[in-house]
């Protein structure tokens, strides 16, 4: 059972998360950290907790949420919360940069956050909750993010990243240490309610964006024009989307991954076996399994059914 006076984080296994933690141990803040998975971290009480199946009352006074807004607001309308004052939400900008998003994804994607947003704010005004929700546009940390990672990985593997030489907007990305300093100075401010949004020290064109993260990866930053990334795309048999947002990529791989007869990303639980030696794996007798994968091809002389598990460097 979870104290009542400790403090419930959601999603602590995420990058914000993982920079959260440390800063309220050190502030003798107790709390416990939740994730969909069973965790072993020193200096941490960890539970299982999946919003969307779970049913148990929330004992605790105060929720912080850095995981899905949607699965928390249902989950909090479900549940019996006695003891509940205060939710902090993690939330996006996007609710309101992407409601007239070229995707149809996009926009769903902003609808069901506003929609979120809505709910969560009738239950604080239903139950007598302090309801903030904290507004991020691009979150990043440069290592297990969604938003720079797959730029980092994709600019690294072709040595150069393209980018429209005329792509408007602008960015605001965030560090996730920035975003948890924030969250773990809201907790000692006892008066926040509302919607916040909240960016990093710069403001970003998307040229300017692509140089750095180009630089960073040891690539070339090459602009093209739009017409002519859609001319080759289509050349290929492929599809060309105007991106102006790098926010958009992974609902981009994800709409990409649906047009395939079977599914690209497997759902599904197993445990892999090393199929090589490999010095990454010294000393490591047993993996423990996995809840997914995406599809990939095999390699000419690799065995069935392959996870490439080695990162490449370019």
């Amino acid at each position: 059972m979870i104290d009542p006076e400790s403090l419930l984080v959601i999603g602590a296994s995420g990058p914000t998360g993982r920079c959260l933690l440390p800063m309220l141990r050190s502030s003798d803040v107790p709390f416990v950290a939740t994730s969909r998975h069973s965790r072993d971290e020193p200096g941490a009480t960890w539970h299982v907790l999946a919003l969307e199946h779970e049913t148990s009352p929330c004992l605790a006074h105060t929720v912080l949420s850095l995981g899905p807004m949607d699965h928390l607001a249902t989950w909090l309308h479900r549940v019996q919360t006695p003891n509940l004052t205060r939710v902090l939400a993690l939330g996006s900008i996007s609710v309101r940069t992407k409601l007239a998003a070229i995707l149809p994804g996009e926009r769903a994607m902003a609808a069901r956050l506003a929609d979120a947003e809505s709910r969560l704010q009738e239950l604080g005004a239903q139950r007598s909750v302090q309801v903030t929700i904290v507004r991020a546009g691009m979150i990043w940390d440069g290592q297990t993010d969604h938003n720079v990672v797959p730029i980092l990985a994709t600019a690294r593997r072709w040595h150069g990243l393209p980018y429209p030489n005329r792509a408007g907007g602008r960015r605001n990305p965030i560090a996730c240490a920035d975003l948890a300093r924030i969250f773990a100075g809201m907790l000692t401010e006892p008066d926040t309610p509302g919607i916040i949004e909240v960016g990093g020290p710069e403001t970003l064109d998307m040229r300017t964006m692509a140089q750095r993260l180009a630089r960073r990866a040891g690539a070339y930053a090459i602009p093209l024009p739009s017409t002519l990334l859609n001319v080759i795309a289509r050349s290929t048999g492929g599809r060309y989307y105007n991106v102006l947002d790098a926010n958009t990529l992974p609902s981009i791989f994800l709409k990409e991954a649906k047009t395939l007869k079977k599914n690209l990303l497997q759902n599904e639980t197993f445990t892999p076996e090393s199929g090589f030696p490999s010095p990454i794996l010294r000393g490591i007798n047993a993996l423990p399994p996995l809840h997914g994968y995406v599809l990939t091809s095999a390699k000419p002389g690799s065995s069935p059914s392959p996870i490439p598990s080695r990162p490449p460097y370019g």
